[in-house]
Formats: C-alpha cells, structure tokens, sequence
C-alpha cells in the first residue's frame, strides 16, 4: 500500500470515527418559547412577554415575530379568572403579529396548576353534540 492510500485510509477512519459520536455531530436546535403571561392584577388585564411586563401587546409580539420569525413558538398563559374570550383575544392579536406556532393553557392559581388548552374546529351549538 503507497504512503499515499495509507494517509486517505487513516483519514476515512478518522472521519467515520468523528461522525459516529453523537455529541460532536452538530444536533438540530430549537428555538426557545417566547412566554405571555395574560393575568388579572387589580381587576384590569395585564401582559408579560418573557416576564416583562407590556403595555401594548401587538407591538410587542411583533418584536417576537421580527426576531424570530412566523413559527416562533410562543406559549399563552391566561389567568382563570379572566374571561375565555381573553384566550382568543391574545390567539388574534398573534396572528396579527404573523405568529403561527402558539399553544395555550390556563392557570389555576388556588392549585398553581395550569392545563393545556387545545384550539378546535369552530361547529354549531347543539345540546346534544354528534360524536
């Protein structure tokens, strides 16, 4: 075997070597959640984006939109006390902002539990819903 072959041999086991370890093969990254925090304080409406309280919730969700794109994801945590439209006035102001990638809950501050609130085709109201 040339020195040659030998060196191109040692460098094809050297490269299978490195990509056979997982820790030094780059791994897929995902974006850290953005968080909004919609709670009663002193009977009004309040918001928090990324623990930072906000005044004007379009422009801050546009921020989030314009540094991390349309399918940033963006965790909506609403206070159960408010009304559930809240939960949808926040899921449009949102998609105002072009955001895509939202999921929501509702925190229960007597338990300091929160549930996951899934989004669901619109269908008419009926006392007796199909199956």
């Amino acid at each position: 075997m040339s020195f040659l072959m030998r060196v191109r041999f040692c460098i094809c086991i050297a490269v299978v070597f490195l990509f056979s370890v997982p820790s030094l093969v780059p791994q897929e990254t995902h974006p850290k959640p953005t968080t909004v925090v919609v709670e009663k304080v002193g009977g009004r409406v309040t918001y928090k984006v990324d623990s930072r309280q906000v005044d004007d919730l379009l422009r801050a969700l546009n921020q989030v939109a314009d540094r991390g794109g349309p399918n940033q994801p963006v965790n909506v945590i609403v206070d159960s006390r408010l009304p559930s439209s809240e939960i949808w006035n926040v899921g449009g102001v949102a998609g105002k902002a072009q955001l895509t990638n939202l999921r929501f809950f509702v925190l229960f501050h007597e338990t300091e539990m929160m549930t996951e609130i899934k989004r669901m085709p619109a269908v008419p109201f009926s006392v007796k819903p199909e199956n």
